[in-house]
């Protein structure tokens, strides 16, 4: 049985049918890329790194190969989509003409507003077009007792998704969604840009040494050499971790849940249904991809709902409930 393709596969084949090294390749990518390397590019063809779209557009170019089948292969567009632009010469013109109909500003930022309208909305795909960040599932330490889901590497632009945790996470997509979501967000509305080519503490150690990292207890800020030795861990042990404050949770939380749950969006849809009802709530989160509980926050927020912490009885608002509390006394 034939291999599937993947497009670490296929940028490997096409690396050596034109006779070149990682490094040549690299090196040539480089002048295009700012940072880019042969280890950016070995994590690339091994499948363990998903590249930026502008990675994709320099990757086509030096490799003389149709940039749509690459970005096909990347995923860039839902599945369906990916199958259009590889079987469609029209579908592929479609794309080549919106990337040359010399677009202003506003006109690619209603388009990419039509892209997140998409439900469900391809975070993935909006971190990458919009934000620039890439996605790596790599495998990230835990200590014990510890849930470590994600990470932001900011030098990088790299959101890193815990391997550890994938099949949980592949188990439950609306979670998965949600901890990118939570990274982009600490991305977008936290991290100063204007440091990231400083020097920074433990310059002289490998990248990444220092990482934030999404866990149940919140943001975690630990130092991933020191678990090479049990000294360090016991360090590690006793060091606070440096959990997300009240309004940087709620901030990152109501990011993700906006990319996730655009306003306009979830209003009207929610307003379709009976609210006071969870089947009708779960059909809603499964068609957003969202947890059941991100919804009922995200709902509350527009006082859609309201759960009667006690009695867990659902209220299509806080004053439907108010009302009902009072006619019962």
């Amino acid at each position: 049985m034939a291999s599937k393709i993947t497009l670490g596969s296929r940028i490997k084949a096409l690396r050596l049918e034109a006779r070149l090294s990682q490094r040549e390749l690299a090196a040539r990518l480089a002048k295009r890329l700012k940072g880019f390397d042969f280890t950016y590019l070995s994590k690339i063809e091994n499948d363990r790194l998903i590249p930026s779209a502008s990675a994709i557009l320099g990757l086509a170019a030096e490799l003389k190969v149709d940039s749509d089948e690459l970005l096909a292969l990347a995923g860039k567009a839902p599945a369906d989509v990916g199958d259009m632009l590889q079987k469609s010469e029209g579908a592929r013109m479609f794309f080549r003409s919106a990337l040359s109909s010399g677009l202003s500003e506003d006109d690619w930022k209603k388009l990419l507003e039509e892209i997140k309208r998409t439900i469900p909305v391809n975070i993935e795909l909006f971190g990458e077009l919009v934000l620039e960040l890439s996605i790596l599932w790599d495998e990230i330490e835990e200590l014990p007792g510890e849930e470590v889901l994600a990470g932001l590497r900011a030098p990088d632009r790299l959101i890193v998704m815990n391997e550890r945790r994938k099949r949980e996470m592949e188990q439950k997509p609306g979670r998965r969604r949600l901890t990118q979501g939570h990274e982009m967000g600490h991305w977008d509305l936290f991290v100063d840009k204007s440091k990231l080519d400083h020097p920074m503490l433990f310059e002289a150690a490998a990248p990444g040494i220092v990482a934030y990292r999404s866990s149940r207890g919140g943001q975690v800020q630990i130092i991933e050499t020191l678990l090479s030795c049990e000294e360090g861990i016991d360090l590690l042990r006793q060091m606070k971790s440096r959990a997300d404050t009240a309004d940087e949770a709620r901030s990152v939380n109501r990011y993700a849940a906006a990319i996730l749950m655009p306003r306009a969006i979830i209003i009207d849809e929610a307003k379709k249904i009976d609210r006071t009802h969870w089947p009708n709530l779960y059909r809603l989160a499964e068609r957003f991809d969202v947890t059941i509980s991100a919804l009922r926050v995200r709902l509350e927020q527009f006082n859609l709902v309201y759960l009667d912490q006690e009695t867990k009885r659902l209220y299509p608002s806080r004053e439907n409930a108010q009302g009902q509390t009072r006619l019962l006394f």
